[in-house]
């Protein structure tokens, strides 16, 4: 059974790894500096505004998302991630339903996101879930801008 909890640190090394190994397998972006993945907690969880979320099966990790206040009332989606085996099996449907029930309840008013076009099955979810395209936000935290960047803006 899948369960989403808030990201303990005791994972930091198994949510760092899982992260990297899908995007470097399924995009080849393992050599852009993430900043952020090297103290889970401390970047996304050192306020109540923002947190961390991973899926376990059992104790394994299958799946990450993260939500970072940018500017209130707006704030980033990050880090959106399944193993492939878990994908359409209900991981990254409790992820964003876990993330956007915390936005909600922290008074949000716009989720932004940057994913660029080779990631079309990522962005086929976000367009499930209501996201729409958009221009990069003023403010979105340390990013690096691909080529083939998008930024999507779901209003709450």
């Amino acid at each position: 059974m899948i369960s989403v909890v808030p990201f303990r640190k005791n994972y930091q090394k198994d949510a760092k790894t899982l992260i990297l190994s899908i995007l470097n397998k399924e995009f080849g972006h393992i050599r852009v500096p993430r900043p952020d993945l090297d103290n889970i907690a401390k970047t996304y969880q050192s306020n109540e505004r923002s947190n961390f979320w991973i899926a376990l099966d059992k104790r394994k990790i299958i799946g990450t998302v993260g939500l970072l206040e940018i500017d209130h009332p707006d704030a980033v989606l990050k880090r959106l991630c399944v193993i492939e085996k878990y994908r359409r099996r209900g991981a990254g449907k409790k992820l964003m339903q876990t993330l956007l029930q915390f936005a909600k309840d922290r008074g949000y008013s716009n989720i932004f996101l940057q994913t660029t076009t080779e990631m079309k099955i990522a962005n086929s979810v976000y367009e499930s879930y209501s996201f729409k395209k958009t221009r990069r936000p003023k403010k979105m935290g340390e990013i690096t801008i691909y080529p083939t960047s998008i930024f999507y803006k779901l209003k709450l």
